[in-house]
Formats: structure tokens, sequence, C-alpha cells
């Protein structure tokens, strides 16, 4: 796939995480996706890892309620591509993606805040 293309995958997951929609978040999804999470303790809401397009959309879906992402913008993360989880301008999480096949196959999530400090202003 070219840049571009990734880029496209990118921006509908974009799209799909703004409007909190575990179906579209899905329809962006590998059939064999996997999330991981690093929260560092700082969220109590038992996500960690999920297996296959509803759990990890539903994961994410949970992540940004639970984070209270108020936007989510295209940004590389280590590279690569991704997104970042904002409220306002301070970044609350960030999400590198590995995309195959014209669909996301894995979500490396950090909502440790303190492996953030670099992302903030």
């Amino acid at each position: 796939m070219t840049r571009e293309a990734h880029r496209q995958v990118v921006l509908r997951l974009l799209a799909a995480c703004q409007a909190r929609d575990e179906a579209a978040i899905s329809g962006t999804l590998h059939p064999r996706a996997t999330m991981q999470l690093d929260s560092g303790g700082h969220l109590d809401t038992g996500l960690e890892a999920a297996r296959g397009p509803d759990p990890v959309a539903a994961q994410l879906v949970r992540l940004l309620d639970e984070i209270d992402a108020l936007a989510v913008t295209e940004q590389a993360v280590n590279g690569g591509p991704g997104l970042a989880l904002r409220s306002g301008d301070r970044v609350l999480g960030v999400l590198s993606l590995a995309i195959r096949g014209g669909r996301i196959r894995e979500v490396w999530a950090v909502a440790n805040a303190d492996k953030l400090g670099h992302w903030q202003p």
C-alpha cells in the first residue's frame, strides 16, 4: 500500500473515533486486530488488551470516554501512522497503528501520563 492509502485508513479511523462509532471503528480493523494499552495504572477501567475488531473497537471507545478525549487528530507516532487523543492542546493518549492489507492490524495505545510528557506543549 502507498503512504496515501495508509493515511486514508488512518483518517477513516480518526473520523470513527471522533464519532465514538464502534461499528465504523470495527470496519477499519483487520479481522485479527489486536490492541495493547499502557495506562501505567492511571486508568481504572480494566482496559489492557483486546483481540478482534469488535472488542478492539469497544475498547477504543471506552478509552476515549475514560480519558475524556475531546478531539482526535492525525499524528505520526514513533515515525509511523497514528492518532493523538487530546483535550485542548493537552495530549491524553497516543495510538500507534500497524496497517496490513488496507486495515488496521495492531493498535498500541499509550495513556500513561508519565510517558506523554514530551507530547505536551
